[in-house]
């Protein structure tokens, strides 16, 4: 059964990826189907109650972090009309939610910087000639080679055991 919910996860954050890189759009559905999935696959790992705290304390995080963001945009401006949306799109927003289920609250910090560095990389490197960069898709692109990391190695980077092992 995990393998199968793996590849099915897979398949969806591929189909992320490229439909982000290529169009810049991504079919609405596939994020609540990737939500879905994920909170299948990390609903057998984890107690309900301590996976849905886990996605809670996420989506706090997220929606600081997005009033943060908003709150400079307007401080920087000075103009309502200058919005978050106008740079992020509701994939993107969405997309955190999909990664907001499946990791731990200090990994999803982790796996947020982490990404979002990538994701500035992939941007700066491979993506020279556009004016925006497809988050969703080098984030789904992450978040891919984190669940091969995990099938590959001896920890799993979705809990943050390995953190406190490190340390």
């Amino acid at each position: 059964m995990d393998s199968i919910l793996l590849i099915a996860i897979s398949c969806i954050l591929i189909l992320i990826f490229f439909q982000d890189v290529m169009q810049r759009e991504v079919y609405w559905f596939l994020f609540p189907i990737a939500f879905a999935l994920c909170g299948v696959y990390f609903s057998q790992m984890l107690p309900l109650i301590q996976l849905l705290v886990h996605f809670g304390v996420n989506l706090l995080i997220i929606g600081v972090l997005i009033v943060t963001v908003m709150a400079y945009l307007y401080l920087r401006f000075r103009d309502t009309k200058i919005l978050l949306w106008n740079y992020l799109g509701l994939g993107d927003v969405l997309f955190f939610g999909v990664v907001g289920i499946c990791f731990s609250p200090l990994n999803f910090v982790l796996f947020t910087i982490v990404s979002l560095l990538l994701s500035l990389l992939f941007s700066v490197f491979f993506m020279k000639r556009k004016t925006t960069v497809p988050l969703a898709g080098f984030q789904a692109l992450c978040l891919l080679i984190t669940f091969a990391v995990q099938l590959t190695a001896s920890f799993n980077p979705f809990n943050e055991y390995w953190i406190y092992q490190w340390i």
